[in-house]
């Protein structure tokens, strides 16, 4: 070939208009790969529009100096006839037929000593001449031919090349700008973008709606491109929503590229028409799937009117090599495959046209409807991960199913399909999105349903309540477990029962109404004991040693915990495991076992994160920050809480979120930002008294009445914690004094500040408050004496005392040793007496002794007791041991 200088040209590549963005590795590796020696033909596979001819130059155009003879484009597009090939693959080469040779051999002679690279462009069309490609490998040693095709050759040394989308930022995680334009997806819809529009830029407001266009186009270059020319007609935004009919819009006037790509659904159409009918029927079919899919659900599918003629292996086999299915990865052998969305879109318009939608559809509700209802039970056993992860895998077709049913307003099916995925969406923290399932479908039957649909009912309502309780909605979902609870006892339905019952005792410590707790929790334990339900036992139980733990009974409690703990690892609940070791370390704390509890907090958060369970980390990372306080690495809680906070937000768990906002309070009060605290204590209480959550509502008072005497404010402060006891007394609970300890400093030095009078005043005030009921104005308002005149901040010391005492448990001792009874101790610590006496319940078992008399020997021993007695109200100033 001579080029117009008169020498000889080494390649016909056409010269590119535009540089090739993203692909350098597969540059990179397919320049390498031709270059080895055993290498004659490579194929490139991808479907339409991923780039593959695109990335086929490129790769041409860097390897014109290592091939003596040059480089040769073959554009196959036009050419429908496998006969053609031959005579265009000499008219690109500028031969001619000569002599009694035909065209093939003068082609394979003038080949035979040339040591050359031909490019072979959609070879798809036309892949019964692929024999001709393997007579030119076998008589041409120095010829390498690269190929550009939607489906392999399947011929004898044939080297596949796959061609992957364009990579894509994560929509649900977004980096920063720089780092977004690096993505090769985003920076091509840029750079197209700017070819209609020079001004267009990504910017903080627009990123993520351009990230999402890049995901919902799967990162196919022609997509990208054809959606980025839409910018000279409309902004992000209004691209993304019209990407919902992506087909439609996804199209292009220029004319200086084929037909088959001016439009994606021609493109598609492309590789539709080169499919048999067979193909073309089990590709329809395949498309009802919605995320990646086993062999067995599309046996189930396409094998449900036994019409398929093509054996189904040999199908997905077909579409896989043809580019229009993708293999994913695989868990203990099973293969998954999945359809781009935007091939699966032009796929469902095949389907719908075909009038097969409906029965296709009718037959993923039963695959699915099946899978669920075969998990439910195992997620409370050994092979609880297989079925969570199977769940888990298939949920973007569950979701599907779900939300065809409810639009088909099937009551029947979506109630059975939501009611076997509650327990899923629990143990997924996704609680938010199970409860929007759950109250569609139960808007679409009525009540006076009977059988069957009143069964699934009550069962549904006792789902629905659970995990409404379990974001603290406790009215709502007392109401629908009640009404469960009655409909399940007409129908004589135990397992209902059971679950109504354990949840309505939940709730009902969660609110400390703890002998309503303590009757229900029974029942169902009972219940659960008679027909061995074991999650029954394990909930109940749970229930139980939680209304001990805030009796204060911590022994009883970890005698049921140990129960529950023993059964779950029994029958290999890891999830179950994980709650039970929780409260078991919840008990060591609140006894001062800290090295205890922190070890089974950490167990506990193990088994949690190997489960990906957000909640359940969430619930042992904010313990672990306390064992961090506790221990004196307040920088570590800090950071705990924080993460922890973050994923309370990410589940929408608001009971959660009270308890990590209380916890970070207490972490950046340590840091001394009494301010910033004062802010997360409030917050907290907000959301605990929306809940009714009571004892943990005493908390968060005692960490705001901190924050503000921190600040100089201690007449506040003593009302707060005034309002705290009083509420504790009320309710009949008990706070361990390990919990306390934290705020004693803040208490201890606010009472330095005030004659005995002021502080008693203050405390008054705040026992005088009814907690539920008074506006947040009476609790985040400082008292008007106190705004008048702030008092200096307090500047907290922490003073260790002998065996693990606390400040407050020595001032305990101190009057003790002097021969005040407990309501006398009382009177002068103003306090209740039964705060006394959990004070020295505590104080005994740090020091060993069951007396006050072995009690005042240590005390006297270690110095605890001054000569005089104490002013009333302050603190002593004796040495610390």
């Amino acid at each position: 070939m001579v080029d117009g200088s008169g020498s000889v040209s080494r390649h016909n590549l056409p010269i590119q208009m535009t540089p090739l963005i993203g692909r350098e590795q597969e540059v990179a590796a397919l320049c390498a790969l031709i270059q080895r020696p055993e290498v004659r033909l490579v194929t490139l596979t991808g479907t339409g529009g991923i780039g593959k001819t695109r990335l086929g130059l490129q790769v041409a155009s860097e390897l014109v100096q290592k091939f003596v003879d040059g480089v040769y484009f073959v554009p196959l597009g036009s050419t429908s006839d496998p006969d053609l090939v031959i005579s265009t693959l000499a008219q690109a080469l500028g031969l001619r037929e000569s002599g009694d040779w035909s065209l093939e051999e003068h082609l394979q002679a003038y080949l035979r000593e040339k040591h050359l690279l031909l490019l072979l462009d959609n070879f798809e069309q036309v892949v019964a001449a692929s024999p001709v490609l393997s007579a030119l490998v076998a008589t041409c040693p120095a010829v390498k031919i690269m190929v550009t095709s939607r489906a392999v050759l399947y011929l004898r040394g044939e080297y596949e090349f796959p061609v992957p989308p364009l990579s894509l930022p994560d929509a649900q995680h977004l980096e920063p700008l720089d780092a977004l334009e690096q993505y090769p997806s985003v920076m091509l819809f840029l750079q197209r973008a700017r070819a209609v529009r020079p001004d267009f830029q990504l910017t903080a407001a627009n990123a993520s709606t351009i990230v999402e266009i890049c995901v919902r186009l799967d990162g196919l270059p022609l997509a990208l491109e054809l959606a980025a020319a839409r910018m000279k007609l409309m902004p992000p935004q209004a691209l993304l929503t019209r990407l919902q009919h992506r087909l439609e819009i996804l199209t292009s006037a220029s004319q200086d590229v084929p037909a088959r790509q001016r439009t994606l659904r021609n493109t598609l159409a492309w590789s539709y028409d080169l499919l048999t009918a067979q193909e073309q029927r089990l590709f329809r079919l395949l498309s009802i799937f919605v995320g990646s899919f086993t062999l067995d659900a599309a046996e189930a599918i396409c094998c449900a009117r036994q019409d398929l003629e093509l054996p189904l292996l040999d199908g997905i086999a077909s579409l896989l090599d043809k580019s229009l299915l993708y293999q994913v990865e695989q868990e203990a052998g099973e293969p998954r495959f999945v359809m781009l969305e935007t091939i699966r879109e032009y796929g469902q318009e095949c389907l719908d046209a075909s009038g097969e939608n409906g029965a296709t559809k009718q037959a993923a509700v039963m695959y699915y409807l099946t899978l669920a209802e075969r998990a439910e039970p195992h997620l409370a056993s050994k092979e609880q991960r297989i079925w969570l992860q199977r769940l888990e895998q298939a949920y973007d077709d569950l979701r599907a199913v779900l939300s065809w049913l409810i639009e088909q307003e099937e009551a029947t099916q979506s109630l059975r399909l939501a009611c076997a995925l509650w327990r899923f969406w629990w143990m997924k923290g996704r609680v938010t999105e199970g409860r929007n399932w759950l109250e569609q479908a139960l808007a679409l039957e009525q009540t006076g349903e009977a059988g069957a649909m009143a069964l699934v009912r009550a069962r549904a309502l006792s789902a629905l309540g659970t995990l409404a309780g379990q974001q603290g909605g406790l009215e709502h979902a007392e109401r629908l477990c009640r009404e469960s609870l009655t409909l399940s006892r007409q129908l004589g339905d135990t397992q209902s029962i059971i679950t109504a019952l354990w949840m309505l005792g939940y709730m009902a410590r969660e609110k400390s109404d703890y002998s309503v707790a303590w009757t229900l929790a029974h029942e169902s334990l009972q219940l659960s004991r008679d027909t061995d339900n074991i999650p029954g036992i394990t909930f109940s139980l749970e229930t139980l040693a939680a209304v001990a733990l805030d009796q204060g009974k911590y022994q009883q409690a970890r005698t049921l915990i140990k129960e529950g703990l023993a059964l779950s690892r029994q029958v290999g609940d890891n999830w179950e495991t994980a709650r039970s070791l929780w409260l078991l370390a919840l008990a060591q704390l609140f006894q001062g076992n800290i090295v205890k509890a922190q070890r089974l907090f950490e167990e506990s958060l193990a088994l949690s994160r190997e489960m990906n369970d957000k909640r359940g980390s969430a619930y042992s990372l904010v313990m672990l920050g306390y064992v961090a306080y506790f221990q004196g690495q307040q920088s570590h809680m800090y950071a705990l809480m924080q993460e922890a906070l973050a994923f309370h937000k990410a589940t929408g768990d608001r009971r959660g979120l009270a308890e990590a906002l209380h916890g970070l309070g207490w972490a950046t009060l340590a840091r001394g930002d009494a301010v910033a605290a004062q802010d997360l204590f409030e917050e907290s209480l907000v959301i605990l008294r929306a809940l009714d959550r009571k004892w943990f509502l005493t908390l968060a008072l005692d960490g705001l009445a901190a924050a503000v005497a921190m600040q100089g404010q201690a007449a506040w402060g003593a009302k707060l914690w005034g309002a705290a006891e009083a509420l504790r007394e009320g309710i009949g609970a008990t706070v361990s004094p390990v919990i306390q300890a934290p705020y004693e400093p803040f208490l201890m030095a606010a009472r330095a500040q005030l004659s005995e009078q002021e502080f008693a005043a203050g405390w008054a005030a705040g026992r005088a408050l009814v907690v539920d009921t008074v506006p947040s104005e009476a609790l985040f308002s400082a008292p008007e004496s106190v705004m008048k005149a702030a008092l200096p901040r307090v500047s907290v010391g922490v003073v260790k005392y002998p065996a693990g005492l606390t400040a407050r448990e020595v001032e305990v001792l101190r009057w003790v040793t002097l021969g005040l009874t407990d309501i006398q101790v009382a009177e002068k610590l103003v306090i209740s007496p039964r705060t006394v006496s959990t004070h020295l319940t505590s104080i005994y078992n740090k020091l060993g002794v069951s007396s006050r008399s072995a009690a005042t020997r240590f005390a006297m021993e270690h110095h605890l007791v001054q000569h005089e007695p104490p002013q009333e109200g302050r603190p002593y100033r004796s040495r610390p041991q």
